[in-house]
């Protein structure tokens, strides 16, 4: 599988460092201002703020951040269609009307307006045809006919956008989509196919969280076309951030691509479709209580479902794109390792995200016993290495919010590493629950007390009486790094 070099991802930390200030540009003549962005993918999460503030929604996107644009002039932006730079050219398909020239700072290559109106009709034919969601809404003719409009703009490090346009019911806008001119073959193609799917979402429910809109549109890129992989450059995020719920908000959304993938190869593409049919039904944009009311509809329950999601994220080979994934991040990040015996620690998770576990064995082997307290809306669950970064469960869930004494055989024999995943499964609030961890049976050379041993020269400070999660995630940043293995 092939996927495409991110530009941003070894040039915009450079500029930054010298201070250089980096722009793009959206712009409406010769004599328009000009919008600056900096490590932005897209402009359409800060339109939609805009779209929706106009009803009274709160914002959803950090507009603190440095490098996020200016409310006025993407409200500006939103409020127009682009106006090229030289005089405009139009490639008709079936379904669309790509509108380009060939001079001035929109000039495109006219080869590049080819693959783009080649990528409009496969991403329709997939996206419509085939998996069946609505088609986008007429525009009274605002591009000259009601086919779906598409526009070559200079974007200066974004791909593309979708903005959104005269409401026609609670739910409800059309939209057109203004591409990127620097874009290759590639970029092209997954663009389309992302931007075209936030056009359906315009369709279905404008008002749905960015988040949800994000991850699908993400997802989205890579059932239309599987072999590009450009996704694969934002999952190290989410791998490298368990403790981060799926509904948050920031630039994780396009990492977490991973959970509707989960969810589809799971239940099936049409999960997807389903829950946002379902959101649409509502006035309200609820996509995660939908998530879990569709998944229950499925036959499944929604706890276990958010729990297996996080422990694929160890267990790898549940996913078809498994091996690659590993190859990109390695593996997740633990939340706290511990290798000193006894020992006992606290954390507290908020809804849908988990914790990594860590336990290392010292010198010899014996059993290990973990005494999982419980918590409200928690499961969790227990994995072994059986090879290098390559995990199986080896004990059972615990109920919803019950308790549960693992235990580990063969724990610095047959197991060199064991990692226990909890995962906080509500919909929203959070839970603090505690554990606490021994060596039973130990054999070390006819000593039988492990206290104390360390791996690898190193002495955990993290064990032992009153350790809390939540100070190891501020301690333990650079470690969990150290831990992060390969597969072989």
């Amino acid at each position: 599988m092939r996927r495409l070099s991110f530009l941003q991802g070894w040039w915009i930390p450079l500029l930054f460092v010298a201070g250089t200030a980096v722009a793009g540009s959206w712009q409406s003549g010769p004599d328009r201002d000009v919008l600056h962005t900096a490590g932005i993918r897209s402009l359409t999460p800060w339109i939609l703020d805009v779209i929706r503030a106009e009803e009274g929604i709160r914002p959803q996107m950090d507009w603190s951040r440095p490098d996020a644009p200016d409310w006025e002039e993407v409200a500006r932006l939103a409020a127009s269609r682009p106006t090229l730079s030289g005089p405009e050219l139009i490639l008709e398909t079936q379904h669309a009307v790509v509108h380009y020239t060939l001079e001035g700072e929109d000039a495109v290559a006219e080869d590049l307006v080819t693959t783009a109106a080649d990528a409009i009709e496969y991403v329709w034919t997939r996206e419509i045809t085939q998996m069946g969601y609505p088609a986008p809404l007429p525009d009274d003719g605002r591009g000259g006919s009601d086919k779906y409009d598409f526009y070559f703009t200079k974007q200066f490090m974004t791909y593309g956008y979708t903005s959104g346009e005269a409401a026609v019911d609670d739910n409800s806008r059309p939209s057109y989509i203004a591409l990127a001119t620097w874009m290759g073959v590639e970029e092209t193609q997954v663009t389309v196919s992302h931007e075209f799917f936030h056009a359906l979402h315009m369709t279905m429910d404008y008002k749905e969280p960015t988040w949800w809109l994000e991850e699908t549109a993400t997802w989205m890129e890579d059932m239309v076309y599987d072999d590009i992989n450009d996704y694969y450059n934002y999952i190290p995020q989410a791998f490298n951030n368990p403790e981060t719920p799926i509904d948050d908000n920031s630039n994780i959304v396009y990492a977490y691509a991973i959970y509707p993938r989960s969810l589809s190869e799971r239940f099936g593409v049409d999960i997807i479709r389903d829950i946002w049919f379902a959101t649409s039904a509502s006035p309200d944009p609820e996509a995660l209580f939908y998530n879990a009311q569709v998944v229950e509809s499925y036959g499944a329950d929604w706890p276990t479902t958010i729990h297996y999601f996080r422990e694929s994220m160890l267990d790898l080979d549940r996913y078809e794109e498994g091996d690659a994934y590993a190859a990109e991040v390695g593996e997740v990040d633990m939340s706290g390792t511990f290798n000193t015996y006894p020992g006992n620690a606290e954390g507290t998770l908020t809804h849908t995200a988990a914790h990594m576990v860590e336990f290392l064995p010292p010198s010899g082997y014996g059993t290990l016993q973990i005494d999982f307290g419980g918590g409200h809306d928690l499961i969790a669950s227990v994995f072994a290495e059986v090879a290098r970064g390559d995990f199986e469960e080896i004990a059972t869930d615990t109920p919803v919010g019950g308790s549960k004494v693992f235990t580990v055989d063969g724990f610095g024999d047959t197991y060199d590493r064991v990692v226990m995943v909890v995962t906080q499964t509500a919909l929203d609030g959070e839970t603090t629950y505690d554990f606490s961890f021994d060596t039973l049976d130990w054999t070390d050379g006819g000593s039988t007390d492990p206290s104390g041993c360390s791996i690898s020269g190193r002495t955990s400070s993290r064990s032992g009486a009153g350790t809390a999660l939540s100070a190891l995630f501020v301690l333990g940043i650079g470690l969990a790094a150290t831990r992060r293995r390969t597969r072989r």
